[in-house]
């Protein structure tokens, strides 16, 4: 007989084990099933109120990894414990949103040869191959009150792999993917540094498909945070220098709402008083346009809506370029937004050649062709109904740039055509939507910092554009004129 618990091992039986064993197990059932019962309410009820995704969400234990922050759909508490990691990859600093915890303060990054910030992301996924949304963010550079940030979306392999490359891909079940990817920044200022990240679109074959979109490509979730802790850098005595010459991190100062690249943020940049400047476009460029006009009365906004694969609304763009007669400076873009969503990105070149061809026939002295604004799906709650829609998205808005870019640089038009890039102004101003679910306007505050940046690129590009700058010159002969104007023609008199 085999040796259990009541049995002594000598063929006799203990009488007191038994006893303890038959109680115990007439109340074993009624045990378990109470426990298990309250174990399943207890997980409904955190379910139910955290509104947790499972794939977003991991439970097994840190070991020698650093704690990382929660998806940030689960609420997220006191940290419980704190761990500093004794081996990582690359001796990189990891965030991971799957776990809950929080990132140990003060943890040096490793940083590069060529003085690249290093560290890793590790997300749960239900796709291979997805496509990252990622905000990098920080503020106070030394006694500057300026925040900063940098925004970029990255599949790790073909799209923004100069910011972020998958290093590990782990499948764990036919719809659960263990991705871990190494970003490599240079910021800007030291101290904390936060990281937010969302799964934006499940690939980015499927975020490029043109219309009809055969599937929704969006996702919007998980989404995560986590905070690290960057060093100063060796040597960097003024970092909004840095911020100006690296001009890849968006500024603003703290008590305000706009977002500008540090180059054009202190710049004026006025244009010529009596320049004429005539904005050709679809819905955005007709926002940016109308808000710049409510300072600049001799800026023209021309709307035209629709896809280009409807060659009438090519002939619209024709008419009013051979139309105009205004001169001074034309800023266009043809139909991005709706190409976006309802046209093909392999024909966007040609049909988009015929608009230029007018732009360079017309009375316009110089041409600037502004590339299409960012989407953000993620304030468009109806986009899952809306399939109309499912084709706009950020990777499309970029491959069309790229497609208008390449034609504007072959000699046709490389030498009388400035290309002014909007779309990653565009692309950090996610939180600024022109109403709560709109996800390809934006507010005011953005069109402003758009019309500011365009300014400052047409004069950095064309020079002559700018408002002449009054010398103490100028001023004296002007103050000297209206003395003896004033003189001439006594107060009450008339004067031609």
């Amino acid at each position: 007989m085999a040796q259990g618990r009541g049995d002594l091992g000598d063929g006799e039986s203990d009488p007191g084990a038994s006893e303890v064993e038959s109680a115990s197990a007439g109340r074993m059932p009624y045990v378990l099933l109470r426990g298990a019962l309250m174990l399943s309410v207890i997980w409904v009820m955190v379910i139910i109120s955290a509104d947790i995704d499972p794939l977003s969400v991991s439970l097994r234990p840190h070991g020698d990894r650093l704690p990382l922050l929660g998806a940030n759909d689960a609420p997220l508490g006191e940290a419980d414990e704190k761990a500093v990691a004794s081996s990582m990859d690359n001796q990189a600093q990891e965030i991971d949103a799957n776990e809950p915890g929080q990132a140990p303060e003060n943890q040096a990054l490793h940083v590069d040869a060529e003085g690249f910030d290093i560290f890793q992301l590790a997300i749960d996924s239900p796709f291979p191959k997805p496509v990252i949304f990622v905000r990098v963010s920080g503020s106070w550079c030394n006694a500057n009150a300026l925040e900063w940030k940098r925004v970029f979306l990255s599949d790790g392999m073909t799209l923004g792999i100069e910011n972020m490359e998958v290093v590990k891909r782990k499948r764990k079940s036919a719809s659960h993917w263990k991705l871990r990817y190494q970003i490599a920044l240079k910021a800007p200022c030291p101290g904390e540094t936060h990281v937010f990240w969302r799964l934006e679109y499940s690939s980015l074959k499927d975020a490029l498909a043109d219309y009809p979109a055969p599937r929704r490509s969006f996702i919007g979730a998980p989404s995560g945070t986590g905070v690290i802790s960057i060093a100063p850098p060796s040597g960097l005595e003024d970092p909004v220098s840095q911020l100006e010459a690296d001009n890849t991190w968006l500024v603003r100062k703290a008590d305000q709402r706009s977002w500008q690249w540090p180059s054009t943020a202190r710049r004026k940049c006025a244009l010529r008083d009596k320049l004429p400047v005539t904005v050709i476009g679809d819905s955005q460029p007709s926002y940016m346009c109308a808000q710049w006009r409510s300072h600049r009365p001799n800026v023209f906004c021309e709307l035209v809506k629709g896809p280009l694969n409807n060659h009438s609304i090519v002939e619209k763009y024709v008419a009013v370029l051979d139309n105009a007669d205004r001169g001074g400076a034309l800023v266009i873009n043809a139909a991005g937004l709706w190409e976006a969503a309802l046209g093909t990105i392999s024909l966007y070149r040609t049909r988009i050649r015929e608009i230029l061809d007018a732009a360079m026939r017309a009375s316009f002295e110089h041409v600037f062709y502004i590339t299409t604004t960012m989407v953000h799906p993620i304030h468009y709650a109806g986009l899952y109904n809306d399939s109309r829609k499912w084709a706009m998205t950020a990777p499309r808005v970029h491959e069309l740039n790229n497609e208008a870019i390449a034609l504007l640089s072959t000699p046709a038009y490389a030498n009388r055509v400035h290309v002014i890039d909007l779309e990653s102004l565009s692309l950090g101003s996610e939180d600024d939507p022109m109403t709560a679910t709109d996800m390809r306007h934006f507010g005011d505050i953005t069109n402003e910092a758009l019309a500011h940046h365009l300014s400052c690129a047409m004069i950095d590009a064309e020079p002559s554009l700018r408002r002449p700058m009054w010398t103490s010159r100028h001023v004296a002969t002007i103050a000297s004129e209206r003395a003896r104007s004033s003189s001439s023609h006594p107060e009450g008199s008339f004067s031609p």
